[in-house]
C-alpha cells in the first residue's frame, strides 16, 4: 500500500553521447529553455524601460535586479551547458569551434559591460537621467542583436553527438 507513494528512481542514463572530454550530454530542452530565457530578459528589459518612462524609481530598481538575476542564470546555463558542449563537439572542426569561441568571448564582454551597468544602476545615489537612459537604450540594442545571433546561428549548431 505504501509503495504507491515511493518516488520512482530517476534514470540518470542518457540516450545521448557526452561531448568528448566532458560529462555534458545533449539536452533536447536546452535551446527551448534558452529561448524562454531570452523572452524573459526582453520582458524584464521592457519593464525597466516602462518604469523609467513613468519615473518610478522603486519599480525601476526592482526590475533591474530581476533582470540581473535572470541574466546571471541564463549566462551560467549557456556557459556550462551550451558553450562547453559545442566547443568540445567541434574540437576537430576549426571553423565551427572558432565561431563558438568567438561568440562565447563576445558574450563574456557583453556580460561584463551589462553587469557593470547594473552595478552602477543599483547604487543608492544613482540618478536615472538622460545618460542612464542612453546606456539603457544601448543595452537594449545589444540584447536584441545578440539574441538574434544566438538563435539564428549558435543554437542551430546545438545538435546531438552520435553515440560511438
Amino acid at each position: 500500500m505504501f509503495g504507491l507513494f515511493k518516488r520512482k528512481a530517476k534514470d540518470n542514463s542518457s540516450q545521448y553521447a557526452y561531448a568528448p572530454g566532458t560529462r555534458i550530454a545533449y539536452d533536447p530542452g536546452l535551446v527551448g529553455d534558452l529561448k524562454d530565457d531570452h523572452q524573459k530578459l526582453v520582458g524584464l528589459y521592457t519593464q525597466v524601460c516602462n518604469a523609467y518612462d513613468k519615473s518610478d524609481k522603486e519599480a525601476l530598481k526592482n526590475h533591474l535586479l530581476n533582470f540581473k538575476v535572470e541574466l546571471t542564470s541564463h549566462l551560467l546555463r549557456e556557459n556550462t551547458k551550451l558553450y562547453v558542449y559545442l566547443k568540445s563537439k567541434f574540437d576537430s572542426d576549426p571553423n565551427n569551434r572558432e565561431l563558438v569561441t568567438d561568440m562565447q568571448r563576445e558574450m563574456g564582454k557583453i556580460g561584463h559591460d551589462v553587469f557593470q551597468f547594473l552595478r552602477d544602476a543599483s547604487q543608492p545615489n544613482m540618478v536615472y537621467d538622460a545618460k542612464f537612459k542612453h546606456q539603457l537604450d544601448q543595452i537594449g540594442a545589444i540584447l536584441v542583436t545578440r539574441i538574434k545571433a544566438e538563435e539564428d546561428m549558435l543554437y542551430e549548431l546545438y545538435t546531438p553527438i552520435e553515440a560511438a
